[in-house]
């Protein structure tokens, strides 16, 4: 018997219809494909009220995670959706929750859904080097770093492909945080907190730029020895992640 659990967004239980419909049926058939890899796909559709809506279909686990995610963690799932809620109300933006479902039959996890509101317009921060206006952009990843830690938020997924932004009509980047079903919340150590400086450069320099805006944005002369000892951090904090990485 497989028993199905739907939480909602109270905003938008008006969308039920094409949550049940997707839990039933599988992905819409007039669904739009935004990305499709080996852990989910991720498609845009537009439900009858004209709202614009994302939908991360999970794969199935492997059989242990199968009993983890059915007994005893919480889903990917049900985590992007309360991660979502958590960020919004710390004023950190992310495409706005709507609801998670998850099936589970005679315990054992299976499918799980993750929707959400779909963004028009963004741009992920990836090779940014090569645009001209990438120290722009790098000083205001760094801002967000900050404000993010300051609130206790370590983004294990701290990634360019995981922060998107859009121009607003005043000339503003505005950044997004997505793919968010691995977070932390009330961290303040500080070592936790720094590895997040782990993959959002694709090299050395970038890294120790971004932890030069990083000092900026926190209030710390960069040519301080303050502001050397958390730029050395960073460059080590990087070079540990990938030097293991080689390993492999």
């Amino acid at each position: 018997m497989t028993v199905t659990t739907i939480h909602f967004n109270s905003l938008y239980e008006h969308l039920s219809p094409l949550i049940d419909s997707v839990v039933a049926s599988g992905l819409p058939v007039d669904s739009r494909m935004v990305y499709d890899g080996p852990r989910n796909t991720v498609v845009a559709v537009t439900a009858e009220d004209g709202t614009d809506v994302s939908i991360k279909a999970f794969r199935v686990p492997i059989w242990i995670n199968r009993i983890a995610y059915g007994m005893l963690r919480p889903s990917k799932a049900s985590r992007s959706f309360n991660n979502a809620m958590r960020l919004i109300s710390l004023g950190f933006d992310t495409p706005e929750p709507i609801a998670y479902a998850e099936q589970r039959t005679l315990g054992l996890f299976g499918r799980s859904y993750y929707f959400c509101r779909h963004i028009h317009g963004v741009s992920e921060v990836r090779n940014i080097e090569r645009l001209p206006e990438c120290e722009d952009i790098m000083a205001e990843i760094a801002v967000l770093m900050v404000r993010l830690h300051r609130a206790g938020v370590l983004v294990k997924d701290f990634s360019p492909g995981n922060v998107l932004y859009r121009t607003d009509a005043e000339g503003r980047r505005r950044y997004m945080l997505v793919d968010i079903n691995r977070m932390a919340f009330d961290v303040h150590d500080h070592e936790r907190l720094m590895s997040m400086f782990t993959r959002m450069m694709n090299t050395e320099k970038l890294t120790a730029r971004l932890a030069y805006h990083y000092c900026r944005a926190a209030g710390i002369a960069p040519d301080s020895p303050d502001g050397q000892a958390l730029i050395a951090e960073a460059i080590a904090v990087y070079r540990s992640f990938w030097g293991r990485r080689r390993q492999y």
